[in-house]
């Protein structure tokens, strides 16, 4: 019988153009295999890594010297073994949140962060939380460039704040949400195949 040789990929994960120790997580996107598969690049980014099938991969890497924030990085070809695979990833920003309501720090807020990207007229959103210190302070790090919204909502009163920041690379950025009196609704609109949609008017109706 004839023995099924596995698919041996080697290739470098780069982040800002030098060599990065990163674990991946790889995500099929060429077969309905919906299983995940794991590795982690050395040093100077270099990795092997079998994989059960040939195709395109959906990746998400996070740093082996950082606090488990996972970067997204898109889809990656491991159509060939005999071909060299990158994975490259842009410098990152940092954004340090400051949460307020009445000019006074508010603990234990959690803050989102979310990153929408249109891809064939679906949003795809990369979304993460987290809570403020004593300080009424939150630090997100090893964020991707682009445009981003940060929101926070006190589950109790229903009031919240949002903003939207455009990030650069290698660059650190600061933001004050300021919890006012007033309510917010926050949801997501999805078409009849339940697939989040950009760029739908909204109109709200008041009724007193």
């Amino acid at each position: 019988e004839a023995e099924l040789e596995p698919l041996v990929f080697h290739g470098r994960v780069t982040m800002g153009g030098k060599g990065v120790a990163v674990h991946v997580t790889l995500r099929n996107r060429s077969t309905p295999d919906l299983a995940r598969h794991y590795f982690k690049s050395l040093q100077d980014g270099t990795f092997n890594t079998a994989l059960p099938n040939s195709g395109v991969y959906r990746a998400d890497v996070a740093r082996v010297d950082a606090q488990g924030d996972h970067i997204p990085a898109g889809d990656v070809d491991f159509s060939d073994p005999a071909r060299l695979v990158e994975i490259a990833i842009p410098d990152t920003a940092t954004v340090v949140v400051h949460v307020r309501a009445e000019e006074q720090p508010v603990s234990n807020a959690l803050v989102w962060t979310a990153h929408l990207s249109e891809t064939a007229g679906l949003v795809e959103q990369n979304k993460r939380g987290r809570s403020t210190d004593s300080h009424g302070d939150v630090k997100f790090e090893h964020v991707l460039p682009g445009d981003w919204g940060f929101s926070v909502r006190d589950e109790v009163s229903g009031r919240g704040a949002e903003k939207t920041l455009s990030l650069h690379e290698s660059k650190t950025a600061e933001i004050t949400l300021d919890i006012k009196g007033t309510g917010c609704i926050t949801g997501t609109i999805r078409d009849a195949a339940g697939t989040a949609v950009s760029n739908v008017p909204v109109d709200c109706l008041v009724v007193v």
